[in-house]
């Protein structure tokens, strides 16, 4: 949205400029200057988390995880809106409630992850996101196959995780790495912990992914946790069995695969040359 349309957006909404300030998180000062035309080129994030909430898609944190904003989206005047809010006009359930049920009634343009009952948006991935994963996966296949013994697929999102057994957590990670083919049981989801789970970060989840998820992935049993940051050219380890500190190597580093004992290892080096073609 430019500014017009979401100065248009926000009057049929009856928002004020306080309101969105504080479901937005833009200092109020910015708002009102979006608004009455003293900004003329607002930066892309912010006018992002604006619009993320004129149009009921902004999650604030409130004790540690990210929830859709509520009872806004209830509210008579959102009824309009189309995808992932239909979902929630057929049910009295509350964030905190919702089950895989609701999870696969999501349209299938809506990326989003059901964490305990709560529906987390995932935003919309960038070119140096999806290049990252694709060259990764070429990376971690030639290391299975390197290593038949280990006896490990890989998969790319978007695959649904179903961590835990009470219904109500679904994650979409960037690179699973699996070495249990029971968890393969049921053909629309990996149903438990996988070895190793593996996310790029954007700048719309970088403290999710770097923080809450590592904790909600450690909690339900997954071994190692790969962070990949694009922006600072840098790979998070997480020991999630044996150490609450990561290990933090560079895209000019061989990063050894935890779970197969030191005999696997993913060269950065390759993947380093391959985004500086991409960005050139």
């Amino acid at each position: 949205m430019d500014t017009e349309e979401l100065k248009a957006r926000k009057k049929a909404l009856g928002y004020t400029n306080k309101m969105i300030s504080e479901l937005s998180g833009v200092p109020l000062g910015t708002v009102n200057k979006i608004f009455s035309g003293a900004t003329d080129a607002p930066r892309y994030d912010t006018l992002r988390a604006i619009e993320d909430v004129l149009m009921a898609r902004r999650y604030i944190k409130e004790k540690g995880r990210f929830v859709y904003n509520w009872p806004e989206m209830h509210t008579s005047t959102l009824r309009v809106e189309e995808g992932v809010l239909a979902t929630f006009y057929k049910t009295d359930k509350r964030p905190g409630e919702f089950t895989g049920e609701d999870f696969y009634a999501l349209p299938e343009d809506h990326r989003m992850e059901l964490i305990e009952g709560f529906f987390y948006d995932m935003g919309s991935p960038t070119v140096v996101h999806q290049a990252i994963i694709s060259y990764l996966i070429v990376e971690f296949n030639n290391c299975m196959e390197a290593h038949p013994e280990k006896d490990c697929e890989v998969f790319v999102s978007p695959l649904a995780v179903k961590l835990c057994p009470d219904n109500k957590t679904y994650v979409m990670p960037d690179i699973i790495v699996l070495c249990d083919r029971e968890m393969l049981a049921d053909p629309a989801h990996i149903t438990g912990a996988p070895e190793l789970l593996v996310e790029v970060l954007s700048p719309s989840n970088r403290d999710h992914d770097m923080e809450f998820k590592r904790e909600i992935y450690r909690k339900y049993g997954v071994k190692e946790y790969w962070i990949i940051d694009p922006v600072r050219d840098e790979v998070q380890v997480n020991d999630l069995t044996n150490s609450f500190f990561p290990k933090v190597y560079t895209f000019d580093d061989e990063v050894p695969v935890g779970i197969s004992g030191g005999d696997c290892s993913i060269d950065f080096r390759r993947v380093k040359a391959r985004l500086e073609r991409l960005r050139r």
